[in-house]
């Protein structure tokens, strides 16, 4: 059904837990671009604790090719 919040937990502490309710390191976290060029704004050195790349290896990699916007360059578009 509808849901009111989603609330994604990306990564905690590098804990690993895979249960019916959590799964962490989020498991698509690494191919999605909208996720990881604001993890490398914040800590581009993070390391994924599954695959041992830093957030800035991932987003090299990552195959999404999708275009993020920062909130600036929206506010910009939208003048």
């Amino acid at each position: 059904g509808p849901r009111t919040n989603d609330l994604e937990l990306l990564n905690w502490e590098n804990h690993i837990q895979y249960s019916r309710k959590l799964i962490l390191p989020h498991p698509w976290m690494h191919i999605r671009r909208f996720v990881l060029k604001p993890m490398c704004d914040l800590s581009p050195a993070l390391v994924h604790p599954l695959l041992g790349l830093t957030m800035s290896q991932l987003l090299e990699k990552v195959p999404d090719v999708l275009r993020v916007h920062t909130l600036d360059e929206i506010v910009e578009l939208s003048l």
